[in-house]
């Protein structure tokens, strides 16, 4: 699994919102793959920036994800960290049957 978090350039909601369906669009398409995602909010529960965890087997995968990511694609983001992700505790965490 992979966890990607985008940060949006400043003063950019504009551009967020007219790319959004097209950013909602592209996800339907890896529904399989997303654990979680969702907007960071700042103070005023504005969106500032992406959170996905992604079950993607190796960075290549990761990189065509965002290759053709529409808020990728149009330069939404000032910055992107991607890491290979473990999910160890939570609610939403698969358990094995004991």
């Amino acid at each position: 699994m992979y966890l990607i978090y985008c940060v949006d350039r400043p003063n950019s909601e504009q551009l967020r919102a007219k790319i959004r369906p097209d950013h909602l669009a592209y996800l339907k398409g890896f529904e399989e793959k997303i654990a979680i995602g969702g907007p960071t909010l700042g103070e005023e529960k504005n969106p500032t920036g992406t959170v996905l965890i992604m079950n993607f087997n190796d960075q290549k995968s990761v990189d065509d994800f965002l290759a053709n990511e529409p808020y990728h694609k149009c330069g939404l983001f000032e910055s992107m960290i991607v890491r290979p992700w473990r999910g160890v505790t939570g609610a939403w965490i698969p358990r094995s049957p004991v």
